[in-house]
């Protein structure tokens, strides 16, 4: 028997007159403990008594973020290096972890902290055009912990995903009209096209301001072509027209892009002003 056994430790009477201690202690259970044992044979009895000691050895820290394992899943939006912090956990306390990068088709786009781990992209990554190996927008690394003596390993595949921009530039096809146009029903001066990072973005015009605001409107077949709507251009009058035009994007980002449109000068007949004759 055992008048004084640790918890974790059990004795087991093997029927021949010898017994098997056993057990499998944890960190907690480093340290000395007191051990009683007792042997009878129905009348008499003996006791020993001894301390058993558990010595400490070295236990793997274990990467956890990301749901832990040893590969995880992200996404992480274009236009910006944050990515995850990885962290971990080591049942020797005390030990010091450090975060490193040990492999991964991309390895060379990405950086991590040495003792926060906190893993961010070397630069910032661009949905339009990825530079990962695959050109897939799937970014690989193999993030790693150690304790100085031991080590474990994550496969990180970072997904970027496409964030709405804005468009960069409105431009128009042309910027000049001719003198004495009949603009009275409208007349298209030239189309509106736009630079937009966001490939195959939906996009719309609108007029919002210049000086000649009232004199223009979007329309033509394909609600890009600038109108001019002022009768009968007369350059002696009017030789300019000022305009805004703005695009909104289809995720409601905005551009605008101010215009100035010119009457080119004709050239015309003089005429009498006075038919007096002295």
């Amino acid at each position: 028997t055992a008048p004084t056994l640790p918890a974790w430790l059990t004795l087991t009477d093997n029927g021949d007159g010898t017994a098997t201690l056993s057990g499998t202690p944890t960190n907690a259970e480093v340290g000395n403990h007191a051990v009683s044992l007792q042997v009878s044979d129905g009348s008499l009895s003996a006791t020993q008594n001894f301390t058993l000691t558990v010595s400490n050895t070295n236990d793997a820290p274990t990467i956890t973020s990301d749901g832990g394992g040893a590969s995880a899943n992200l996404n992480a939006a274009e236009n910006q290096t944050a990515v995850t912090t990885v962290t971990a956990t080591d049942a020797d306390v005390g030990d010091t972890l450090s975060y490193s990068i040990a492999g991964g088709a991309d390895a060379a786009r990405f950086s991590i902290d040495g003792s926060t781990g906190v893993l961010t992209f070397n630069a910032a990554p661009n949905f339009e055009a990825p530079t990962d190996v695959g050109g897939d927008n799937i970014y690989d690394v193999t993030v790693q912990v150690s304790d100085g003596t031991t080590t474990d390993t994550q496969a990180i595949a970072v997904t970027v995903t496409n964030v709405n921009e804005a468009p960069t530039l409105i431009s128009l096809s042309n910027n000049t009209i001719a003198e004495n146009t009949d603009t009275s029903s409208g007349t298209s001066i030239g189309t509106l096209s736009t630079t937009d990072p966001d490939s195959g973005d939906s996009t719309s015009y609108t007029i919002v301001g210049g000086a000649d605001q009232a004199k223009f409107s979007v329309g033509g077949a394909g609600s890009d072509e600038l109108i001019l709507t002022d009768g009968v251009l007369d350059f002696e009058t009017q030789s300019s027209y000022a305009v805004t035009v703005r695009i909104t994007d289809g995720g409601g980002l905005t551009r605008d892009e101010s215009f100035t449109l010119s009457v080119t000068d004709q050239n015309e007949a003089p005429s009498f002003v006075s038919s007096a004759v002295t």
